[in-house]
């Protein structure tokens, strides 16, 4: 075999084995995130079964809230594991029934549960610039936009009118028993420096602002969806998570009005 043909053969067992390393690194890493996803899925799964319990109530009929709570959660062990658990937040027929927490920043929780162990799915978690008990004019709560649709996962649902329409309430429940249910009013992707994430918003005129911001960003605003009218006597949540892309600075909302609380509903 000639020298020239020699060197060939060695290139292309090197490419080779090249193309075999990259394989095997890249099913390593798969490997990795769907044993990651399916440890989080299991571990909120076994919360929410030890944890909370489903009640017995009539569904809603327009914005009159039954009263009662939809889920039951037994914050009484909860906060023995970790008092930065402030609540239960619930919505009826998806994914999101996770514990409620508020750490020292915005990053802790951002890869930890509520035992302070380390999740990649992370928690979900109030504005460390916010009051726990919900009672600023505006609360912005994060989660993770999880591919198995755990988290946040499917709040991108909402960008169908049809899902938004049978998917409408937001349930937060409190530690000192509290039941607080908002309306989503707007959904749309907000930009982190468009006035969606300034916490607490100071004053009326700012609320103002970013209520008039949601409503011109809302993605369904010419949709048959009817949303309530929001004004700045109301307060209102804010669910945020990352887009498809998390490398912009575009994160995807819904915003939600306190209608009810404890089963009484509140006229805005």
């Amino acid at each position: 075999m000639s020298e020239k043909k020699r060197r060939k053969n060695l290139v292309y067992r090197l490419l080779s084995l090249i193309c075999i390393a990259v394989f095997l690194f890249s099913l390593v890493k798969l490997v990795k995130i769907w044993m990651e996803y399916r440890e989080a899925e299991n571990f909120y799964d076994s919360a929410a079964s030890e944890y909370t319990s489903q009640n017995e109530w009539k569904k809603l009929n327009g914005d009159e809230v039954e009263e009662g709570t939809p889920i039951s959660v037994d914050f009484s062990e909860l906060l023995t594991i970790n008092e930065d658990i402030i609540g239960w937040i619930y919505m009826d027929d998806t994914v999101v029934s996770y514990p409620l927490l508020q750490g020292e920043n915005n990053y802790y929780y951002l890869d930890k549960t509520y035992y302070r162990k380390y999740l990649a799915s992370g928690s979900i978690y109030l504005d460390t610039g916010n009051e726990r008990d919900f009672s600023d004019s505006h609360s912005i709560i994060y989660g993770h936009n999880m591919k198995n649709h755990t988290m946040f996962g499917d709040l991108d649902d909402f960008m169908d009118a049809d899902y938004l329409k049978e998917h409408q309430y937001v349930d937060i429940l409190l530690t000192d028993g509290s039941w607080l249910r908002y309306k989503i009013f707007s959904v749309y992707r907000a930009d982190v420096e468009d006035g969606t994430y300034d916490v607490p918003l100071n004053g009326k005129k700012a609320f103002r602002n970013f209520l008039k911001l949601a409503e011109e960003k809302n993605m369904h605003k010419d949709s048959d969806v009817k949303f309530p009218k929001v004004d700045t006597e109301d307060k209102v949540i804010t669910l945020s998570t990352c887009t498809e892309d998390s490398a912009n600075l575009e994160r995807f909302v819904l915003t939600a009005v306190l209608v009810g609380v404890d089963g009484k509903p509140i006229l805005s």
